[in-house]
């Protein structure tokens, strides 16, 4: 079959005119998920008003009455007609796949709104991607690192990492994923978290922290994340993570000459004043530490 012939062939799909012989043939085709695809997005694309029963009809009559006209015309309008479902549908389905992304640089805050309205924080170091193409019936996004959202009432709203997912209605909660530790914080309504097989609801003034498959309920006084006011809270959290997340807060470096303590921290730590963050954690951790004259680079030694 030539290229003007699988043309024609597919302005009759578009027609419904194939047989059901011809259309189970056509539907074998290796490009027919492409085509259907193409139909199903084209559907849905907004455009003046028009009756193409009526039209076809009218071009169908107009056919019969004058028998002199050749089949090719008919032909012509059908491949006209297929040739402009391709050109808009190939258009619908790049935008019904294009992926937004929303980026947090070091030592940065980045707030914005998704189509339905709802608020997002995201915090240093974190990227969101999400499709605003049916957005309202598929609230769905992804997240890397830290985001605190507040989401208006609607359909599930779905937020995954590479730990867990995040499901909820209308809520206002925080979700951070670093190192393979998924937490989850509730300031309003109800939070469902999953990860892997397992699941547990939280509601306002709860948390869960998930690490190796456990899952770690906690209690909390919050109306909303601490990091929005430039703090950095942690719970039993490695001294490596404390001072990887330091480093996406301000534009630094850490070097260590020796091996970090294996003790866990507990504690807050402001993201606005560096000198402080330090000298909170070197009287935990008994360490020294030097930091060169623009603040870059920060070099740890243990206290002898």
């Amino acid at each position: 079959m030539n290229e003007q012939e699988e043309k024609y062939e597919l302005a009759q799909w578009l027609a419904g005119e194939l047989s059901a012989e011809e259309l189970a043939a056509f539907e074998r085709k290796p490009e027919y998920k492409t085509y259907a695809q193409i139909a199903t997005y084209s559907a849905q694309l907004e455009a003046p008003e028009m009756d193409a029963d009526a039209l076809y009809a009218s071009i169908k009559q107009q056919v019969q009455k004058e028998p002199k006209i050749r089949f090719l015309e008919k032909y012509k309008v059908l491949l006209v007609a297929a040739s402009l479902v391709l050109f808009l549908g190939i258009g619908l389905l790049i935008q019904a796949n294009h992926l937004e992304e929303q980026v947090a640089e070091v030592g940065q805050f980045k707030k914005f709104e998704l189509p339905d309205q709802s608020e997002v924080v995201l915090n240093a170091g974190s990227t969101i991607m999400y499709k605003k193409w049916g957005w309202s019936n598929n609230r769905q996004l992804e997240l890397e690192g830290e985001a605190y959202f507040k989401v208006q009432k609607g359909q599930k709203f779905t937020v995954s990492t590479s730990a867990g997912t995040v499901q909820v209605l209308g809520t206002q909660f925080n979700v951070k994923v670093r190192n393979g530790r998924f937490e989850t914080t509730c300031f309003e309504g109800r939070v469902r978290v999953q990860s892997g097989k397992n699941e547990c609801v939280i509601t306002k003034g709860q948390s869960v922290i998930v690490a190796r498959n456990q899952f770690m309920p906690l209690t909390h006084a919050m109306n909303d994340p601490q990091w929005v006011h430039h703090e950095v809270g942690f719970h039993q959290e490695h001294l490596n993570n404390v001072l990887q997340e330091l480093a996406r807060q301000y534009p630094i470096q850490f070097k260590c000459k020796t091996a970090l303590s294996d003790k866990l921290f507990s504690g807050t730590l402001p993201t606005n004043d560096l000198p402080t963050a330090m000298r909170i954690l070197a009287s935990t951790y008994h360490f020294t530490y030097q930091m060169n004259p623009d603040k870059s680079l920060i070099v740890i030694s243990l206290e002898k």
